[in-house]
């Protein structure tokens, strides 16, 4: 496994993530993508949502670098499925989508997902429902805890650690990269949301967040 090159793919990650919210805030304020407080939320000012593209175009980066060094299958899918989330995501923090929509959108991410992994894994196909139920559900959990600030970064640099010290210690190279970019993309949102106060990832972000990790 070249650690090299997991190293450079998070540093890649990093470095345009925390750049990214510099372009990303202003597209968002022109859709209106703005979250009122109500009596539920924890935040007490409107609150940018959606400035989770930033950590997908870090991620994204990262792995097309990682894809033209060696490339990975599973990197490939993770990917595909975390894009796919994250602009379901964006239709939801920017126009609304209805939550019968959003639950079948994810269903068909969480399917195509889990069908791809099996191909190219020659697993069961038994496994179809397991994958298509956990990587919806965990879509859901990533989403559901958005609202307090600083649990998401944190949420994505434990899962993405976790899952390259997985990677390092079974010899997988391909998760010790995706785990350490992960962690990087996610990383670099922490100052935007904890030092920019009123700066939320959004469904576009905790959905990509979600369906990597469930995926990886």
């Amino acid at each position: 496994m070249d650690m090299s090159h997991a190293l450079t793919a998070a540093a890649i990650a990093f470095g345009v993530a925390v750049i990214a919210p510099t372009l990303v805030i202003p597209v968002l304020r022109r859709l209106r993508a703005v979250d009122v407080p109500s009596g539920r939320s924890l935040h007490d000012r409107p609150a940018i949502r959606g400035v989770g593209l930033a950590p997908l175009l870090g991620f994204l980066a990262a792995c097309g670098f990682l894809l033209a060094v060696e490339g990975h299958p599973v990197i490939v899918v993770a990917a595909a499925a975390g894009s796919a989330a994250s602009v379901l995501g964006l239709l939801e923090d920017a126009r609304g989508v209805s939550v019968g929509r959003r639950a079948a959108g994810q269903v068909l991410i969480a399917l195509a997902a889990t069908a791809a992994l099996i191909a190219g894994t020659g697993a069961s196909w038994l496994l179809v429902p397991l994958g298509v139920i956990g990587i919806a559900a965990y879509i859901n959990v990533a989403n559901f805890m958005d609202g307090v600030d600083g649990i998401s970064g944190l949420h994505g640099i434990v899962a993405g650690a976790t899952l390259a010290i997985a990677g390092a210690g079974t010899d997988r190279g391909w998760l010790l990269q995706a785990g350490l970019v992960i962690a990087a993309s996610f990383a670099a949102f922490l100052p935007w949301n904890l030092l920019r106060r009123g700066t939320f990832l959004g469904d576009a972000g905790s959905y990509l967040l979600g369906a990597t990790v469930s995926v990886l």
